[in-house]
């Protein structure tokens, strides 16, 4: 038989032999110890959820409730410090030796919360049990570029490409341009002379208008 009592039947218990107000308080620790519990395991979902992109607003946004939800759970707040001094450190002088310092730190943040939290996660199972499409990555990468892209257009470090492949005309203008064209070379040329003549002189009116016309 087992002679273990729960929280919940101790409540029961305290309450018998200590009173309406023993029983309230201890329902009021009960109630703040469960809802402490179901925003740490949130958080810890939120991480397991994520580990796959560790660059993602869901990761970041759960990685930084951490020292808030398990603030006197010591194993977590360790494991959170080392892994927080590491993402501080400079990626880009050796990133492989980087990444795999990441990894690690992580995964033992993530072991020390699922002990806290009563769940049996091996270290292969937390490492490579997550699942990232080919197609999300693709999406991520080509939203980082046009976002980079766009922004180094709204801060004049680029420009609009532009290619010119013709301006409109009109047909009967362009076929009358290339005459005149070509009449002015044979000009030029000595091929045609210019054409000058006199603008021709008003016809006197007949004999018959002249006699008619008032004095």
């Amino acid at each position: 038989m087992d002679t273990t009592l729960k929280l919940g039947d101790l409540a029961i218990v305290l309450a018998t032999f200590g009173g309406p107000i023993a029983a309230v308080q201890i329902q009021k620790y009960l109630d703040r110890r469960g809802e402490t519990n179901r925003r740490q395991v949130a958080v810890f979902r939120a991480l397991m959820g994520t580990r796959a992109t560790p660059n993602s607003p869901d990761h970041v946004n759960a990685l930084n409730a951490v020292p808030l939800e398990f603030h006197k759970v010591e194993s977590v707040t360790g494991a959170w410090s080392d892994l927080l001094m590491h993402l501080n450190t400079d990626s880009k002088a050796h990133p492989d030796q980087w990444q795999r310092m990441r990894i690690d730190r992580f995964l033992s943040l993530l072991k020390a919360m699922g002990a806290h939290l009563k769940y049996k996660f091996r270290e292969a199972e937390l490492q490579d049990h997550a699942y990232f499409p080919e197609w999300q990555g693709m999406l991520m990468a080509e939203q980082d570029l046009l976002r980079k892209g766009l922004l180094d257009l709204l801060t004049g470090k680029t420009s609009l490409p532009m290619t010119v492949t013709g301006f409109p005309a009109d047909p009967e203008m362009a076929k009358r341009t290339a005459a005149l064209q070509g009449l002015l070379i044979e000009w030029l040329e000595g091929k045609r002379a210019p054409h000058l003549g006199a603008a021709p002189e008003a016809s006197a009116p007949p004999p018959n208008e002249r006699n008619n016309r008032p004095s």
